[in-house]
């Protein structure tokens, strides 16, 4: 399981184990330094030893005195350290023998030691020095010194740098806290403060922290620049938002106006003329008949556009749902309805089939009922209307497009399409408010979706839509 700590434990830990390491590496140092310089200064000491007694032990030998070199071998003992001291001479008798008491229980080992052809043993050091007499070689000084007392001056080392890491560690703690409160501090007020501001979304928070010239006042001073500007910007937000409310129940209020003000005067107006028209029929002129059946039309075609307004406002009203749509059944719902309305029409329509989309079903029914309309109005002069609802996958995104065979347009006025009372053809050729492309376009914007188009005059029009995988 991982050790979870604060930044201003993770910084402590960080500067206890670099210098414990440090600490821990500089002691380790010491000690090998110790034990390899107090080796050799011991090892010193006994060759001088071994050659002092090899030299007074010559005459001893030569003189074949047992008993005299015996008590130079004892003489040994004054030096605690020497354990077993053997003389043996060249046909390889010992002819003197000696072991301290601390060494009785281990002689056999010692002597192997002595024997062998190695200097340093982990315990012991094994020396060897030539008895000579005139010239002549008499036998062999073995000695086998302990090195009890190096490693028990080791052990009182290793004692001492354990408490030096014991204080270490403790003055490290009080330096280190101190050092947090001079360091990291501010930057656990400021990671306390960006809480604070994430949990309550109150961007005038801020953190009393004494302004310093290093990296720290720079970024409490950079974090602070920070949120003034999102505070100005939240501020410019809320105005905006305020300011589209209100532009939204202007609208509300003017399309209540044109519901209520504008119909009446039409109706009174259209009324009024078919009255004139009725009780006057036979005394009026051609002319002046024409020109009050053009009134009522006027009138009608005002009321169409009142009408598609209103469509355009409870649209940018209405909340957007979303659901799965099936947009092959309601395309093909669309169209059996234009069949029913103008059953003399002429129209090849395809389709791809099952085609399900996530939008709003009522929005998507209205938008889809422009485009359909719009192909089926703007081919009505060709002989054999053909219309195809098909999906292009780019990037595997899907496309939705439906293509006509009728007028077109021309792409130079393109970007005239889907804006409100903009019209590509006169009212002549093609009756129409210019306001549904326009409700078209802003359905599919509030969808997350968008709309374009492509054609050619005399070669048909294409209007490609797209909408997201999913909604909110």
């Amino acid at each position: 399981m991982a050790l979870k700590l604060t930044f201003a434990g993770k910084f402590k830990f960080l500067i206890w184990i670099t210098t414990v390491s440090g600490i821990s590496v500089c002691c380790l140092a010491f000690l090998i330094f110790a034990f390899f310089s107090m080796r050799a200064q011991t090892y010193e000491e006994k060759v001088s030893i071994g050659e002092i007694i090899a030299d007074n032990l010559s005459a001893a030998v030569a003189f074949d005195d047992a008993a005299s070199a015996l008590k130079i071998l004892k003489s040994m003992k004054a030096d605690s350290e020497i354990a077993l001291a053997s003389l043996k001479l060249v046909s390889g008798e010992t002819f003197a023998d000696y072991v301290s008491e601390q060494g009785a229980s281990e002689a056999v080992k010692l002597r192997s030691i002595a024997l062998s052809d190695n200097i340093f043993h982990p315990n012991h050091i094994s020396l060897k020095n030539k008895v000579s007499f005139e010239g002549k070689t008499l036998g062999t000084l073995y000695i086998v010194s302990s090195l009890d007392p190096i490693w028990n001056i080791l052990r009182q080392y290793i004692l001492v740098c354990i408490l030096c890491l014991f204080i270490s560690s403790v003055v490290l703690h009080f330096l280190s806290s101190l050092m947090l409160k001079k360091l990291i501090q501010p930057i656990i007020v400021l990671a306390r403060a960006a809480s604070d501001i994430s949990t309550s979304k109150d961007y005038s928070i801020r953190a009393e922290i004494e302004n310093t010239d290093d990296e720290i006042s720079l970024l409490k001073n950079c974090f602070f620049e920070m949120l003034d500007q999102i505070q100005k910007e939240i501020a410019i937000r809320k105005k905006t938002e305020d300011e589209i409310k209100h532009a939204k129940e202007l609208a509300e209020t003017f399309s209540y106006s044109v519901s209520h003000d504008l119909r009446a005067p039409l109706r009174a107006i259209e009324g009024y003329t078919n009255v004139i028209l009725e009780d006057f029929q036979d005394k009026l002129e051609p002319e002046l008949r024409e020109n009050f059946n053009r009134i009522i039309a006027g009138c009608g075609r005002m009321n169409s556009l009142i009408e598609a307004l209103l469509s355009l406002s409870r649209i940018e009203r209405t909340q957007v749902k979303s659901e799965e749509v099936n947009i092959s059944a309601m395309i093909k719902e669309i169209d059996s309805g234009l069949r029913w309305i103008y059953p003399d029409r002429k129209v090849e329509f395809s389709f791809v089939a099952n085609a399900k989309v996530k939008a709003d079903p009522q929005l998507l029914k209205v938008a889809l009922e422009n485009l359909i309309g719009n192909s089926w109005k703007y081919s009505s002069k060709v002989e054999i209307a053909k219309i195809e609802f098909g999906i292009n996958c780019v990037d595997n995104k899907k496309i939705f497009f439906i293509k006509d065979n009728g007028a077109g347009f021309d792409m130079a006025y393109s970007n005239k399409l889907f804006g409100a009372f903009q019209r590509l053809h006169s009212p002549r050729e093609f009756e129409g408010t210019g306001i549904g492309l326009a409700t078209v376009n802003r359905i599919f914007e509030r969808h997350g979706g968008k709309i374009w188009a492509e054609g050619a005059i005399g070669k048909g029009a294409t209007f490609y839509f797209t909408l997201p995988e999913s909604m909110d």
